[in-house]
């Protein structure tokens, strides 16, 4: 990667991490982070305009290194924000069932539900990979034989793929696959957090237990 995008992707990740430590509620500041790489990207767009390819080569390196290290958080953290709106949460019995259940079954069976949720969203990244088998396969082979039709803009014979989206419009810089490759990698940091917060869940679990 050439030095003016590793600094622009240094300060991108310097920024998002210091949004992590604010002690905010963790929905706020993944929001905040989906915003801050939103805008690098923006940043990333206005330097290669003003940069221009001058081979192939160079082409190839942006949409194949470059641009998904930056697009992939912005999709990673729409996946995240998504799921904290909907995983379960602690709370008290509903006054509306009071008088059917325990407080002790009810927590218990949230706990359940959260473990449940985290190990279905987990599951995304699966069916995620065996949809695109072919194509992950080739890119974890860092096999290059046929970058210049995955990552060439003049080979992308696909530009209405299903990746397309609202904070990637510009199709002059955009390739099918730079796309999927982003959403590869989103889902494959999803995963890793699920799995971290399946693991939490789990040990609060047995630390009540015991």
């Amino acid at each position: 990667m050439e030095q003016e995008y590793q600094l622009l992707q240094q300060d991108m990740l310097h920024d998002i991490e210091r949004c992590l430590k604010l002690p905010h509620p963790e929905k706020q500041n993944v929001e905040s982070c989906f915003w801050i790489a939103k805008n690098y990207c923006e940043k990333l767009k206005e330097l290669v305009k003003q940069k221009g390819f001058n081979d192939v080569s160079r082409e190839i390196e942006f949409f194949r290194e470059v641009k998904p290290q930056f697009t992939f958080y912005i999709q990673y953290y729409v996946l995240l924000s998504e799921a904290l709106q909907f995983v379960p949460m602690l709370s008290p019995v509903p006054d509306e069932i009071k008088d059917c259940i325990t407080t002790e079954v009810w927590q218990a069976d949230v706990e359940v539900s959260i473990i449940d949720f985290w190990e279905n969203e987990g599951k995304r990244f699966k069916r995620f990979c065996d949809k695109h088998r072919e194509f992950i396969e080739y890119f974890e082979s860092d096999n290059r034989r046929n970058d210049c039709l995955y990552f060439l803009r003049e080979s992308d014979v696909t530009k209405d793929y299903e990746f397309t989206s609202l904070y990637d419009m510009d199709k002059s810089l955009t390739t099918s696959y730079e796309r999927l490759l982003g959403s590869y990698l989103a889902n494959k940091k999803y995963w890793e957090y699920c799995k971290e917060r399946l693991v939490e869940s789990k040990t609060l679990i047995r630390g009540k237990e015991k």
